[in-house]
C-alpha cells in the first residue's frame, strides 16, 4: 500500500507540472524550467537519484530568480523537489519544501489540483514515518480540494485517489495495531479502509469502466482487508473477481495476477480450502519465478504461503521445505537493503519485513524436531537457532543506518566502498521496481527488450553489490559485523565459549517460544508453550514492585505492592527450566534476549520455590530466595553474533589510564534542582522515559520539552568524583555540568581509558519507525548544532574510538525504556561494542542513587582486588555483598541491589 501511495503521488505532481508549463502564455523561462523538471524525471527513473535531485534543487533556485519566489510554478517545482526528497528518505527535507510549496499554491483560491498535489505529497511524508493523524488531516485537504472540480471523469479519478490516500492511511494503522496485539482497534481501522474502497469503486468505475484493471486493486485490497479482519467469506468474493479481471486484462504469466492468486489462496486455507489452494499458490509460484529469478524476494512470499499451507494441513515435511525456501530467498536479497541503504519509511529492512518467515520456519523445525532422533533433533535445533537469529536480525536497524548514511558521507576508503555499495543497491531497487512494472502491463504495451536490458542490469548490479561486500568483509570486518552480522551456528558459537561458560538464546513467538542453550561442548532447545503476547504479560508481572519509588508511594498508601518471589520461580521455570541440566552448572551464563524479555533482569529469576512468601515487609524471604545471581554470573547479550566480535575485542591490549566520567550535566539555562522530600539526599531518579520521538520537532531538537522532562542529577558528581579517587583519575577526567557535553565527549581521548563513565538520563527509541534511535542525554547547548544536540545517539556513539573494559551508563533506565519489549539497549550496546568497549553495565529501573553508588564502587574494588575474575563476577560479588548486608532490612530488597545487569563480555578472556 505505501508504493502504491508514493506512485500515485508521484504520477499526480507530473501530471500537473505539464499543466503549469504547458500554458498557451507560457514564457521561456518556464519552457525551459518544463524541459530541465522533464530531465529531472528522467535521471530519477534512471536510478540516478543524486543527479536528479540536484538538478530539481536546482531547478527551483532558477525559477526563484527569474519567475519570483511565490509564482505558481516555483511551488510546483517545490513539490517535485519535496517528493523526490521524501522518496529517498530525506523527511526533514521533504517537509520543508513540500511546506513552502503549500504556502505558495494556496494562494490560489480557485479550483487547485497543483495545492492538491503538494498536499498529497506532504501528507505521504508524515505517512512514511507513521505520523497518522498529521496525514490523515492533509490528505482529507487536498480530497476538499478534488470536490471542487468540475465534475468529469477526471474529478472521479482524482477524487478516487484522495480517497485511495486515506484507504492506504487507514490500512498501515490497521496492520501496526494487529502487529501490536490491539486486534479491535485494528479491525477498526480495517472498517475505515473498507469504507474508503467502497466510496472510489463507482467513482473508478465512472471513469475506467466497472471492469477496469484498477477496479481489480480495489477489490483486491478490500478483500485483503476482510481477510485481515478475519472475514474470509466476505474476502473470497472480492478476490475472486479481481483474479478474473486480472485474468482478462493481462497476459498469463503476469506478476499480479500472482498476487492476487496468492492473497486467494490464503484465504482458501483459512477455509480449509488446502487443494484449490495449493494449485493457485503453485500457478503463482510458477509466474513470479519465470518473471522474476527463484530468489526475488516477492518468489519467497509465495513460497512462504506455501509452507503456512501445508503447516494448517498438517503436512510438517512440506512445511520445513517450503519455509526453507522462502527465508533463504529473503537471506539472498537482504543484501539490498543492508550497508546502511534501508529507506526509512515505515517499513524497515527485508529481514525485517519478513521476520515472520523466520518463525514460521523455527516453529516448522520445532513440529519436525519432536518425532526424531538426537541427533536429527540436534540438526534442526542447529537450523532453528539461526533462523531464530535472523527473526531479531533488525532490532537496531535505525541505528545502523544512520551510521552507514554517516560514514558514506565520509572520506577514506571503507566510505568509497559503502558508497559504492549504497549507489549499487539503490540503483538495484530502481530497477526491480521498473522491472515488476514492466512486467505487470499487459502483453501489448510491455517493452520486452526494456525489459530484457533491465534484467541484465540487475544482474550486473548485484555482481557489483556482491563484490563491495566482500572487499568489505575483507578489508573492514568490524563495519559489517554491526551493519550486516551473519547468524553463527551452533558449531561456530560453541567455540567461543570456555568450558565454564553457558549461552541461552531464546525467541518468543506468536503461539509459542523457543529456547536454545549451548555450552562448550553441548547444545539443546525446547519450546517454550507461550507466545509473545503472554510471555510480554508476564515480563510486566515480574517486574511489578522493583521501581522504587513506587514501592516507596505504595508502601506509604498501606497498600504495598512488592516483588513477587512466586513469579519468579514461575519465569525461571518457564524459560530456563527446559535447559536446566546442561547450565546450571556453569560459573558464567550469557543470556541473548529479544522481545519482551530484554525487559527481563534474569539474574532476579529465582531457581527454588520459595518456602515462605506470605509476609515481605520485612524484607527477609528476599535474602533467603535462590536467585539465579547465587547461581551465574549472568550478563546479557545483543545477538548471538555479538560474541564473536567481543571476543576479538576482548583480546585487545588494556587502555593506560584508568577512568574518564561525564555527569550531572545540565538541560536548563537557568537549572534548579527540585526538592524531594521523600527521598532526601539518597534521591530516585525517578524521571519518566518518554518515547525519543517526542522530543524533536521539524526543525530538530524540540530543547523545551527536552529540559522540561530531564530533572538534573547533582549528586551524580560526587558519584563519579568517589569513584574517580578509587580508580586513581586524575580531576582532569571528570566533564560536569556544562562539561558533559557531546562536544566534550567526542574530543575526548576515549581510548586511553579503561572505564568510561556516563552518569545521566537514557532516552530510548520511540514507537515511529526509522526515526528513533537510543541516546544519552547530555548538557545541552545554547545554540544545539547537528554535532551537539544534547543527545549523543547510537549512531554517534559508533563513531567514537573506544579500547574500554567498561562502559558504565549509570543512567535512569538504559536497560529497557517504560515497557517491556522496548528492545531500547540494542542498538546503544551494538554501537560501543563496535566503537570498542568490552562491556556495558546498564540498569534496568530507576535507581536509587546511594545504591548506585555503593554498587559501581563495590564493583570496581572487587575487580581491582580479584582481576582474573571477571566482570560479571565482580558484579555478582557486589550484589550479593549488598544483599547480605543485615545493618538494614531494606537491602535484601531487589529493587537496590539488583538495578545493573552486565551487557556484553563478562568472562575473563
Amino acid at each position: 500500500m505505501r508504493a502504491s501511495l508514493n506512485v500515485v503521488s508521484l504520477i499526480r505532481v507530473l501530471a500537473f507540472t505539464v499543466c503549469v508549463f504547458s500554458m498557451p502564455s507560457a514564457s521561456s523561462q518556464q519552457n525551459e524550467l518544463a524541459a530541465r523538471n522533464k530531465r529531472v524525471m528522467q535521471l530519477y527513473q534512471a536510478g540516478n537519484r543524486a543527479e536528479a535531485i540536484s538538478l530539481a534543487e536546482a531547478n527551483v533556485t532558477m525559477a526563484r530568480s527569474q519567475l519570483g519566489a511565490n509564482d505558481k510554478v516555483t511551488g510546483v517545482l517545490l513539490s517535485v523537489l519535496g517528493n523526490l526528497y521524501r522518496d529517498n528518505g530525506r523527511f526533514a527535507d521533504a517537509e520543508n519544501a513540500l511546506k513552502a510549496a503549500v504556502l505558495i499554491l494556496e494562494r490560489d483560491r480557485g479550483p487547485n489540483p497543483d495545492l492538491a498535489a503538494a498536499l498529497t505529497n506532504l501528507g505521504g511524508v508524515y505517512l512514511n514515518q507513521e505520523m497518522f493523524p498529521e496525514a490523515e488531516t492533509l490528505f482529507k485537504r487536498a480530497l476538499a480540494l478534488y470536490d471542487k472540480l468540475p465534475a468529469g471523469p477526471q474529478r472521479n479519478v482524482m477524487r478516487g485517489n484522495g480517497i485511495n490516500n486515506l484507504a492506504v492511511l487507514y490500512g498501515m494503522q490497521a496492520n501496526i495495531k494487529a502487529q501490536a496485539g490491539r486486534q479491535d482497534e485494528a479491525n477498526a481501522a480495517y472498517d475505515n479502509m473498507i469504507a474508503m474502497i467502497n466510496e472510489v469503486i463507482p467513482l473508478w468505475s465512472k471513469a475506467f469502466g466497472p471492469t477496469n484493471q484498477n477496479i481489480s486493486t480495489l477489490l483486491q485490497n478490500r478483500g485483503e482487508a476482510y481477510a485481515k479482519r478475519n472475514q474470509p467469506d466476505r474476502a473470497e468474493p472480492d478476490l475472486r473477481e479481481a483474479l478474473s479481471l486480472r485474468q482478462k486484462y493481462l497476459a498469463p504469466g503476469n506478476p499480479t495476477i500472482a498476487t492476487t492468486q496468492n492473497s486467494l489462496a490464503n484465504v482458501l486455507v483459512a477455509e480449509k480450502k488446502y487443494p484449490e489452494a495449493e494449485a493457485l499458490l503453485s500457478s503463482a509460484l510458477q509466474i513470479r519465478t519465470a518473471a522474476l529469478g527463484p530468489k526475488h524476494p516477492s518468489v519467497a512470499r509465495n513460497l512462504d504461503a506455501l509452507s503456512r499451507l501445508y503447516t494448517a494441513s498438517g503436512e510438517a515435511a512440506k512445511a520445513v521445505e517450503y519455509s526453507k525456501k522462502a527465508t533463504a530467498a529473503v537471506i539472498e536479497h537482504a543484501s539490498t537493503e543492508t550497508l546502511g541503504v534501508r529507506q526509512l519509511q515505515g517499513a524497515g529492512g527485508l529481514v525485517e519485513q519478513r521476520s515472520d518467515y523466520f518463525l514460521l520456519h523455527v516453529a516448522n523445525l520445532a513440529v519436525a524436531a519432536r518425532g526424531a532422533n538426537a541427533a536429527s533433533s540436534r540438526d534442526l535445533g542447529n537450523e532453528a537457532m539461526v533462523a531464530a537469529q535472523w527473526a531479531v536480525q533488525s532490532s537496531a536497524a535505525a541505528a545502523v543506518n544512520q551510521l552507514g548514511l554517516r560514514l558514506a558521507s565520509g572520506t577514506g576508503a571503507m566510505a568509497t566502498l559503502v558508497r559504492q555499495y549504497q549507489d549499487s543497491a539503490a540503483l538495484w531497487r530502481d530497477r526491480d521496481k521498473q522491472l515488476i512494472g514492466a512486467l505487470s502491463k499487459p502483453e501489448a504495451q510491455q517493452d520486452h527488450a526494456g525489459i530484457q536490458a533491465m534484467r541484465q542490469q540487475i544482474v550486473a548490479l548485484e555482481q557489483k553489490m556482491s563484490d563491495a561486500q566482500q572487499k568489505l568483509e575483507k578489508d573492514f570486518p568490524d563495519y559489517v559485523a554491526l551493519s550486516s552480522p551473519k547468524p553463527l551456528n551452533v558449531a561456530q558459537a560453541q567455540k567461543l565459549l570456555g568450558p565454564d561458560e553457558a549461552m541461552v538464546f531464546l525467541l518468543p513467538g506468536d503461539k509459542e517460544s523457543y529456547v536454545f542453550a549451548l555450552t562448550h561442548d553441548g547444545f539443546d532447545w525446547s519450546v517454550i508453550p507461550v507466545g509473545r503476547n503472554d510471555l510480554a504479560a508476564k515480563v510486566t508481572a515480574f517486574r511489578r514492585g522493583l521501581d522504587i519509588a513506587e514501592v516507596t508511594a505504595s508502601i506509604a498508601a498501606g497498600k504495598p505492592v512488592l516483588f513477587n518471589l512466586d513469579t519468579a520461580f514461575q519465569l525461571y521455570t518457564l524459560l530456563l527450566g527446559p535447559v536446566e541440566l546442561l547450565i546450571k552448572d556453569k560459573r558464567y551464563l550469557a543470556v541473548v534476549p529479544s522481545g519482551s524479555l530484554t525487559a527481563l533482569p534474569f539474574h532476579l529469576l529465582v531457581t527454588q520455590k520459595p518456602e515462605d512468601t506470605a509476609d515481605l515487609r520485612n524484607f527477609g524471604p528476599y535474602r533467603d530466595a535462590a536467585w539465579l545471581l547465587r547461581r551465574h554470573a549472568v550478563t546479557v547479550l545483543p545477538s548471538v553474533a555479538s560474541l564473536k566480535a567481543l571476543r576479538t575485542v576482548a583480546q585487545m591490549d588494556p587502555a593506560a589510564k584508568p577512568f574518564i566520567g561525564f555527569g550531572d550535566p545540565l538541560f536548563q539555562n537557568n537549572p534548579v534542582t527540585p526538592p524531594d522530600s521523600n527521598r532526601g539526599p539518597a534521591r530516585a531518579r525517578a524521571v519518566k522515559v518518554r518515547g525519543y520521538s517526542d522530543y524533536w520537532s521539524p526543525d530538530g531538537i524540540d530543547r523545551s520539552k527536552l529540559a522540561d522532562s530531564l530533572p538534573r542529577l547533582e549528586e551524580t558528581a560526587e558519584e563519579i568524583k568517589d569513584i574517580a579517587a578509587r580508580l586513581g583519575a586524575s580531576a582532569a577526567d571528570i566533564f560536569l555540568g556544562k562539561d558533559a557535553s557531546e562536544t566534550t565527549v567526542k574530543r575526548a581521548q576515549l581510548s586511553n581509558y579503561r572505564v568510561v563513565y556516563f552518569a545521566t538520563h537514557g532516552l530510548v527509541a520511540g514507537d515511529v519507525k526509522g526515526i528513533g534511535e537510543p541516546a544519552l542525554a547530555l548538557s545541552i547547548p545554547a545554540n544545539p548544532t547537528d554535532a551537539d544536540d544534547g543527545l549523543l545517539t547510537s549512531s554517534e556513539v559508533a563513531q567514537l574510538k573506544l579500547n574500554a573494559d567498561w562502559v558504565i551508563l549509570s543512567a535512569c533506565n538504559t536497560m529497557a525504556g517504560d515497557k517491556p519489549g522496548a528492545e531500547a539497549l540494542s542498538g546503544l550496546a551494538r554501537a560501543f561494542f563496535y566503537a570498542g568497549t568490552r562491556s556495558l553495565l546498564v540498569s534496568h529501573w530507576t535507581v536509587d542513587s546511594k545504591a548506585a553508588m555503593r554498587l559501581t564502587i563495590s564493583t570496581f574494588g572487587i575487580l581491582a582486588d580479584n582481576p582474573s575474575i571477571g566482570r560479571a563476577e565482580a558484579v555478582r560479588r557486589a550484589m550479593l555483598a549488598y544483599l547480605s548486608d543485615t545493618s538494614e532490612d531494606r537491602n535484601a530488597y531487589p529493587s537496590y541491589w539488583a538495578p545493573f545487569s552486565v551487557i556484553g563480555e563478562g568472562a575473563v578472556k
